[in-house]
């Protein structure tokens, strides 16, 4: 029903004349001073859908048409309440510069910058006469590199360096909340393609050990894929990749239980620093023997596959050949 002084208002008996609002998502019309008078002294329930309102805060006299009028936080993008409840804190953090590092940096820019003007300089002053249109596009090329390398050059005189705070992330995305009661992971999904091409220019432990890095990656392990792409088809590359993810029941459990840096293996166990200075578990040393141990295995059957896989050709062709004699003989 319409209010009596021409207000739209879908209250019955209301004869207000100020702003309309849609403060629930069915669109109910209800004026402002009516929705105030339902969230002060009534239920709080809209007359259009029967549901509570969500947004209980008292909306502004002037509402803009542009301005969203639901639960809604950026554009039409869902914004959870218990989320905007928290106290707002950057994912990121910035790493401050060494004036150490930066100052001299900065210096060198500057110096570069006036070599080049001088250069330009000289280039102006010194015309070449006999070939007068090959030096004017010179020149113009010259000072338009130049400009270009001066604008790539301003950006980097103030550098900046961020790091993610992983606590804020984890807290954000994966710690159980009224929307997540779970706290099933909401990151996103990760596919990670290593290509190889050649088994001899590039060996199979190398390939097998870039993999284990990535699959011991500090990331959910559903929302985490990897690829192998061998342009060249060969089964060398095939059984070493068998072979990595046979192992990598081993290694990523222990790389997420002791937080191990670095994921590679090779990099890990052969490294000449000691990356254990700050484990203190006391089940660390005997699980680091077990991995250590089932890695020089790994490692063993990975360098024997290409004698395995030739010793096994050589047998199928043997046979191939005998078939084809029986068969043969058989004919004849």
């Amino acid at each position: 029903m319409a209010g009596a002084n021409g207000s739209s208002c879908a209250m019955i008996g209301c004869d207000e004349s100020g702003v309309d609002i849609r403060p629930c998502e069915c669109d109910f019309i209800i004026c402002r001073r009516c929705y105030i008078s339902a969230i002060k002294f009534g239920d709080g329930v809209c007359l259009g859908c029967k549901e509570p309102y969500k947004n209980t805060l008292f909306p502004s006299s002037r509402v803009s048409k542009m301005e969203t009028k639901a639960t809604y936080g950026y554009g039409n993008a869902f914004w959870p309440m218990d989320l905007m409840k928290r106290p707002w804190r950057p994912l990121t953090w910035i790493l401050e510069i060494p004036n150490s590092v930066l100052w001299p940096y900065r210096l060198i820019i500057f110096i570069r910058s006036v070599v080049v003007v001088l250069f330009l300089i000289w280039r102006v002053k010194h015309k070449n006469t006999d070939a007068i249109w090959l030096w004017d596009m010179s020149v113009v090329c010259e000072i338009w590199f130049s400009f270009s390398w001066l604008l790539n050059q301003l950006s980097k005189r103030y550098p900046v360096n961020r790091s993610t705070n992983l606590n804020i992330l984890k807290e954000k995305f994966e710690v159980p909340s009224p929307n997540n009661p779970t706290g099933k992971s909401d990151l996103p999904g990760i596919d990670v393609f290593v290509s190889t091409a050649d088994s001899e220019k590039e060996p199979p432990l190398v390939t097998a050990n870039t993999i284990l890095s990535i699959l011991a990656a500090d990331y959910p392990v559903e929302k985490l894929s990897c690829y192998v792409s061998d342009d060249g088809g060969a089964l060398l590359t095939f059984e070493a990749m068998t072979e990595a993810a046979s192992f990598a029941n081993v290694w990523v459990p222990f790389c997420r239980k002791h937080n191990i840096e670095p994921r590679n293996p090779e990099s890990y166990f052969y490294s000449k620093r000691d990356p254990d200075t700050n484990k203190v578990k006391l089940d660390f040393i005997k699980d680091r023997r077990m991995v250590n141990r089932e890695y020089d295995e790994f490692k063993v059957r990975i360098n024997s596959l290409p004698d395995s896989i030739r010793r096994r050709s050589d047998a199928f062709h043997a046979r191939e050949e005998l078939k084809v004699l029986k068969l043969h003989k058989q004919t004849m």
